[in-house]
């Protein structure tokens, strides 16, 4: 199994939030139809199955796979594993033949396909730590002390929300906190994020969870990690942390193709 990849990089001094890539209506797009939608017994149908990137980014390892067929033989291959990546906007198609078998009675069919794609949520947020002497100043003047504590990222299939112990984070004694939550907030399917999915690229956070982390429902359990601070800061300090969640996504179509009872006389075999 892997590690959490935690990436030490110097800690990036800057001001403000950054505001999360707007989101798409849509992501990665699975389309399919059936020509034709009614056979007889040993009659063949073409299953067209279509992708298109409607998301902001690109999509990496795209494959697709006819796995479902219910009453019907396949004719041939009927996955593609070579779409590669799509970046927003490409396109890529496929089709694959399929032999009805005989029925008793004409029954409605189901052909299942699914397309499965690697993608990357990514995060960036600008925090504050300040000295204690700079929290009591702050505090007798009355000026605000408390800060934003949680902050959302998200795309079309998961949502990424870090909360902070506190807000600001006060250079002081005790260790300090950030927690993370996970959940798929598409329409697909997520299993596990493994330990080197979560890659941290700032040396300020340490002590993560070394484990894979198994979706339960539609959320991942929330885990927190350390908040490693610089120490003797002198009275504020904005920092920014960078985090990437890659992952596996699963998104999958149908299309229905009736079978009617009887069946078309088979070609005889070539001699």
């Amino acid at each position: 199994m892997r590690r959490i990849l935690i990436l030490f990089l110097s800690v990036v001094f800057a001001a403000g939030c950054v505001t999360p890539a707007a989101i798409t209506e849509k992501g990665l797009l699975l389309k399919m139809d059936a020509n034709p939608k009614e056979v007889f017994g040993n009659g063949i149908t073409t299953i067209s199955v279509d992708v298109e990137n409607q998301d902001v980014k690109k999509v990496r390892d795209v494959n697709v796979d006819i796995f479902e067929t219910g009453s019907f033989y396949k004719i041939g291959t009927c996955r593609k594993d070579d779409f590669g990546n799509l970046e927003p906007k490409d396109f890529k198609t496929f089709a694959c033949n399929l032999k009805a078998k005989k029925v008793e009675r004409t029954i409605d069919n189901t052909v299942w396909a699914l397309a499965k794609y690697k993608s990357t949520l990514s995060a960036v947020q600008t925090f504050e730590i300040i000295s204690q002497s700079e929290f009591e100043t702050r505090k007798k003047s009355g000026r605000p002390v408390e800060a934003q504590k949680t902050f959302s990222f998200r795309d079309n299939n998961l949502e990424l929300i870090l909360e902070l112990s506190e807000s600001p984070v006060i250079d002081k004694v005790g260790e300090k906190f950030i927690s993370f939550k996970l959940k798929n907030i598409g329409s697909g399917f997520i299993e596990k994020l493994d330990r080197n999915d979560i890659q941290i690229i700032t040396g300020l956070i340490t002590n993560c969870p070394d484990s894979d982390i198994y979706i339960i429902g539609k959320e991942f359990p929330r885990f927190s990690c350390v908040l490693n601070l610089p120490g003797n800061v002198p009275s504020f300090l904005p920092v920014q942390i960078s985090i990437n969640i890659n992952y596996d996504y699963e998104i999958r179509n149908s299309v229905d193709v009736r079978i009617l009872k009887g069946e078309v006389a088979e070609a005889p075999a070539a001699r």
